[in-house]
């Protein structure tokens, strides 16, 4: 169906002056940038400028983002199992953990060498909680036993326990807050459906230390299994790798109160892990139908043919395209969304050309950034919403008398069938 905006023509012109891992499937909203991993089996960082370094349990190595070599930073005699790899707030250093004789490095990325820092029996995952202080989660007291959450002072290498709870090792997070979050762990394999809760325990508890999951707070509960999370700043949103070797069940989540009002991010055809927040320059949310510059995702995973990947997660901003004759003179003007919430609702807002900026500001609603290059006051819109079809398209057409070209810039919102705002198109003009 494509709506006729009868009045929009007569309204404008008021305006005037008086005078792909390629097996992998995205949601819609987003899309996927795979690549192969440059050392197989390897826990992965990205860096801020995109290098890649990686510990593949004999080697840390660091790579361009396009898979170039380019220098060895650390050497083993001896297999290592890797478990993580993490970069060093405001230094040119990585920490890394390995689990087979279970010793914490800090790695110069001027290859100057490996450094021990301390031991940590079976170290699984970890997060910095300051700038020479990490959060790490290990098996301490061996497999089948309650996992600890213990706290790691970087240059003295001191260790204290945070935390205990029931289950194997599960992955960590922290939020802009600097409060905890856990995803327990069922101690049978492959884990029992429903068996992974997310728990949190406030920045004040770790601190204090000694807890167990009777001081935790439920945050979300029914997973079927648990292997990485990471929380986006800008939206305060918590992301799971889900993994069930049982239900061949391996998916990306944005968690909600339960794993069946979680919104699916990524289907996938294996083992995903190595969760990665990365921000770029832009100030948008990594959620769906938002621009792709601001934060992404990026996590690691192996598909059927055996070909280890690094997969990057960026959101699918719908496309605006403005058509028809009217845009150079007398007659028709289309103005088509594309990659829309199959199903959903547009809401077109405009402004005069003249008070538009050549670069989008960032307005905070409710569940919602909008990112514009309308200057807010002088904001019009069309008081109806725009029926998205299944394929993700809607679009408007209105009668130009031949007096709107140069005048207005145009945007749309999209949204969910009964209007409730997800992102939005860029702002084009005619």
């Amino acid at each position: 169906m494509k709506p006729t905006l009868a009045l929009l023509g007569a309204a404008l012109a008021a305006c005037l002056p008086a005078a792909t891992a390629a097996a992998d499937t995205p949601s819609p909203g987003y899309q996927l940038e795979a690549a192969v991993k440059p050392a197989f089996g390897a826990a992965t960082a990205t860096l801020d400028g995109g290098d890649i370094v990686t510990f593949d349990g004999l080697s840390v190595d660091i790579w361009q983002p396009d898979g170039t070599f380019v220098q060895n930073l650390a050497s083993f005699a001896d297999f290592l199992y890797p478990s993580f790899v993490l970069p060093v707030p405001l230094a040119d250093a990585v920490v890394i953990g390995e689990s087979m004789q279970h010793d914490l490095f800090v790695v110069p990325l001027d290859a100057s060498g490996p450094q021990w820092v301390a031991n940590v029996f079976a170290n699984y995952d970890a997060v910095f909680l300051g700038p020479d202080e990490l959060l790490v989660s290990a098996a301490t007291g061996g497999f089948g036993l309650p996992n600890e959450i213990v706290r790691l002072h970087l240059p003295s290498g001191a260790v204290s326990s945070v935390a205990t709870i029931l289950g194997p090792s599960g992955p960590i997070a922290l939020d802009a807050g600097g409060n905890l979050y856990y995803a327990t762990q069922d101690t049978s394999f492959p884990a029992t459906p429903g068996s992974t809760d997310v728990i949190s325990w406030t920045r004040a508890q770790v601190q204090a230390g000694g807890l167990t999951e009777l001081d935790a707070t439920s945050h979300a509960v029914g997973f079927d299994g648990g292997s990485s999370m990471r929380f986006d700043p800008v939206s305060g949103r918590l992301y799971l790798a889900e993994n069930n070797f049982g239900l061949l069940e391996y998916r990306i989540v944005q968690v909600a109160s339960d794993k069946a009002s979680s919104p699916v991010v990524v289907y996938g055809v294996d083992w995903i892990n190595n969760l990665e927040l990365l921000r770029g320059p832009g100030a948008a949310s990594f959620e769906a139908y938002q621009p792709a510059g601001g934060s992404n995702l990026k996590y690691n995973t192996t598909d059927f043919a055996n070909y280890d990947h690094t997969v990057t997660i960026r959101p699918k901003r719908p496309t605006l395209t403005i058509t028809g004759p009217g845009t150079v003179g007398v007659g028709e003007v289309t103005l088509a969304a594309d990659g829309a919430p199959p199903g959903g609702t547009l809401y077109l807002i405009y402004g005069r050309q003249d008070t538009t900026t050549p670069w989008e500001t960032t307005h905070t609603f409710p569940g919602f950034l909008l990112h514009t290059n309308l200057t807010p006051g002088k904001i019009r819109r069309v008081p109806f919403l725009i029926p998205v079809d299944g394929t993700g398209h809607g679009e408007v057409t209105f009668w130009n008398p031949g007096v709107l070209q140069g005048v207005n810039a145009y945007q749309y919102l999209v949204g969910d069938a009964l209007g409730g705002l997800l992102g939005s198109t860029s702002t084009e003009d005619f």
